[in-house]
C-alpha cells in the first residue's frame, strides 16, 4: 500500500475522533471503523515490525504515511486519562519509535472519549455524560490549550471545580482571596508568562528551516509553555519530550 491509497482509505473512516491532522480510534472499535483493506494492512505491518507494546488507541496521520499506537491505561476508569506511552510507526520506512510519558508530570490527556468508541460500547453513555459536564462549564471553549494535564487542571480550578478520584467534576468549596493592600502595586512579569500560538515559535521555526525537524532527531522542549510547539511536533510524529 502506498500513501495515496492510505489517504483514500482514511477518508472513508466515519468513526473516531477526527481532527485536522489525525484520526483517533479506540482498539475496541477498529473492526467497525476501518475499511477491511486498511485494517489488514495495519495488522500485517505490526506483525512485520514485531510490535508487542501495549496500546489501546490507534492514531492515523492524515498528512504523513504514519500511525501511532497510544497507551492510556486508565481509558475505561478515569474521565480524562493520561498518555503513558506511544509507538510511532513510519509506514514508508518501516521503522518504529517509542516515547515514554509515564514519568512526566504533564502528560497529554484525552477528552471526549465517546468519540473514540462505537455507540454500542457499554460505556458510551457514561463517556458522553462526562463530556457534557465539561461543556456545561465551558471547558472546551479553547481546545488549543487543554491537551496537557497541567493546563487542564488549571482551567478546571479557574472555573471553580475540582476532580474526584475518577476524574469527575465537582464544585470547589468557595474561598476568599487574600486582600491586597491599596498601596501595593502588582506587576505582571510578562517575560515569565506563557502565550498561546497558532504556529511554531521562532526557535522551532529555525529548527525546521535548517532541517532539524525532519524526523532524524529527538527533541527536548524545556519550558514548553502551553505546549503548542510540543503538540505540533507530536502531530507530525516527531520524537519530542517536554
Amino acid at each position: 500500500m502506498n500513501f495515496v491509497e492510505y489517504k483514500a482509505l482514511t477518508k472513508q473512516i466515519k468513526l473516531g475522533k477526527n481532527l485536522p491532522t489525525a484520526i483517533y480510534i479506540h482498539k475496541s472499535a477498529l473492526e467497525e471503523a476501518l475499511p477491511d483493506l486498511l485494517n489488514t494492512f495495519i495488522t500485517e505491518k505490526l506483525k512485520q515490525l514485531k510490535v508487542r507494546t501495549r496500546w489501546n488507541v490507534l492514531k492515523l496521520y492524515k498528512r504523513d504515511f504514519k500511525l501511532s499506537l497510544l497507551y492510556y491505561p486508565d481509558f475505561e476508569t478515569y474521565a480524562y486519562p493520561a498518555l503513558h506511552a506511544s509507538v510511532t510507526i513510519d509506514l514508508l520506512e518501516n521503522t518504529k519509535n517509542k516515547t515514554d510519558y509515564s514519568k512526566t508530570d504533564n502528560p497529554p490527556i484525552l477528552h471526549r472519549k465517546e468519540t473514540f468508541i462505537s455507540k454500542q460500547h457499554p460505556q458510551f453513555d457514561e463517556f458522553l455524560a462526562i463530556t457534557k459536564e465539561g461543556e456545561e462549564i465551558g471547558l472546551y471553549e479553547n481546545t488549543r490549550t487543554i491537551g496537557f494535564k497541567n493546563n487542564w487542571e488549571k482551567l478546571i480550578a479557574k472555573k471553580g471545580y475540582e476532580l474526584d478520584e475518577k476524574g469527575r467534576l465537582f464544585k470547589s468549596v468557595a474561598t476568599t482571596p487574600s486582600p491586597v493592600a491599596p498601596n501595593m502595586q502588582q506587576t505582571v512579569q510578562r517575560h515569565k508568562t506563557a502565550i498561546s500560538r497558532d504556529r511554531l515559535s521562532a526557535p522551532f521555526q529555525k529548527l525546521a528551516k535548517y532541517g532539524y525537524l525532519n524526523g532524524d532527531y529527538s527533541i527536548q522542549d524545556i519550558g514548553c509553555g502551553l505546549g503548542d510547539d510540543y503538540n505540533e511536533c507530536i502531530n507530525h510524529g516527531l520524537n519530542i519530550n517536554a
